[in-house]
């Protein structure tokens, strides 16, 4: 996470790259491919998305450093920048559309326990196993 201007900077120039690679992990995902979900399966999916989060984590913090530490508010920007602010913003947005196409698919899926209800509470007297 980039916590100085130099790292928000440097990190900021990625976007390009970063964006392109989201992208093909968004479209992977958005192929009715993700059943049949075995364990093995779920985790590797659940680390894929854990990590478009934390990049568009990386990315918001990028933005954020970079907007506290501008010397003049009212500062005109260039259109460089702005079409690294569309990057990062669409890193955001096909970050947050992976994880809700993957939380979809985790609450339908029989086998991920979606059809479990949430609600239900074990009952208090049942009989101890011995």
């Amino acid at each position: 996470m980039p916590n100085t201007l130099v790292d928000a900077l440097t990190s900021r120039t990625s976007y390009q790259c970063l964006l392109s690679d989201i992208s093909v992990v968004w479209r992977a995902f958005s192929l009715p491919i993700l059943e049949p979900l075995s364990p093995k399966r779920m985790e590797k999916i659940v680390n894929i998305t854990m990590s478009c989060l934390y990049a568009s984590l990386s990315v918001a913090m990028a933005n954020n450093v970079v907007a506290l530490t501008s010397t003049t508010p009212a500062k005109s920007t260039s259109s460089k920048d702005e079409e690294i602010d569309n990057y990062g913003s669409t890193v955001i947005q096909r970050s947050l559309e992976i994880f809700n196409t993957v939380s979809a698919v985790m609450r339908t899926s029989t086998r991920a326990g979606g059809n479990v209800s949430k609600t239900l509470k074990p009952e208090k007297n049942l009989p101890s196993r011995v």
